[in-house]
């Protein structure tokens, strides 16, 4: 059974992902496709002691979340990734083995070539009690909230085929067209 509840006005997507996380000080924590670096920046803050990773395709990304984020860099509680997550999937990444206490991704899963694959390589990855979460909000195609709505269907659905559980839905209703964040844990 997959739950569904709304998230009440909180702005911005990439916090209430966090938020929903609920990273914990000390967590060890991966971004799938962390672009300039924002997410990664509160994330950073909120495990203090902890450890943050981030994987992006993009090398221009790099150089921009690098640069907002240079200081968790410098004291090592920040590394960030060039690669594709098929690539982690396969395992052709290095150092990101995990565990990890929390896993997320922000408008990047509607790219992946095998999402319940890959879901299940990250499940994989996650410690005991880990979380993953996804948000979408449709930026092509149809951007409708129903859009949102069948994406995270289909979200849910390859995550629960790569064996995870306690999934859940939360709709982010104040965006137009709304986000939705679809969350499971490891088993």
């Amino acid at each position: 059974m997959i739950l569904r509840s709304d998230l009440p006005n909180t702005g911005f997507f990439n916090s209430p992902t966090v938020e929903l996380l609920n990273v914990r000080p000390g967590d060890r924590v991966l971004e799938i496709g962390y672009g300039p670096g924002l997410a990664l920046a509160d994330v950073v803050n909120r495990v203090g002691p902890g450890t943050v990773c981030g994987l992006d395709h993009s090398e221009t990304m790099r150089g921009v979340a690098a640069a907002r984020n240079r200081h968790a860099l410098a004291d090592g509680r920040l590394r960030l990734y060039v690669g594709r997550v098929e690539d982690l999937a396969a395992g052709k990444v290095s150092g990101l083995d995990g565990p990890f206490d929390r896993i997320y991704g922000i408008n990047t899963a509607m790219f992946w070539s095998n999402r319940a694959a890959i879901f299940g390589a990250l499940a994989e990855r996650l410690a005991a009690g880990g979380r993953i979460a996804v948000t979408h909000q449709p930026r092509t195609g149809e951007r409708t909230d129903a859009a949102a709505e069948a994406a995270a269907d289909g979200i849910a659905a390859d995550m629960c085929a790569a064996g995870l559980t306690d999934v859940h839905i939360v709709r982010l209703r104040e965006l137009s067209p709304m986000a939705v964040c679809t969350m499971g844990h490891a088993p």
